[in-house]
């Protein structure tokens, strides 16, 4: 992908991505017809991110590109009932 660097005027070739984002479930019946799902995950499991962003007073803010989120782990709790 090609990204505009306004501060600098130029035209940037970017790096390829690949993004993986791993979760499990588990499914567990309770009583009376209520259930409840448990996942854990990671999200950009390895870490992928740009590594020429800009930081200061003169950055150029449309300069973004790739994933905007870092290595995070995640946990979430589903129930019906």
């Amino acid at each position: 992908m090609d990204a505009l660097n306004n501060r600098l005027g130029e035209l940037v070739r970017t790096p390829s991505f690949w993004v993986t984002d791993l979760s499990l479930t588990r499914h567990i019946h309770g009583p009376a017809g209520s259930d409840v799902d448990v996942t854990i995950g990671v999200k950009n499991l390895f870490d992928e991110r740009q590594k020429d962003l800009e930081t200061g007073a003169n950055r150029d803010g449309d300069y973004v590109y790739g994933p905007r989120a870092p290595r995070s782990l995640f946990v979430r709790l589903d129930a019906t009932f």
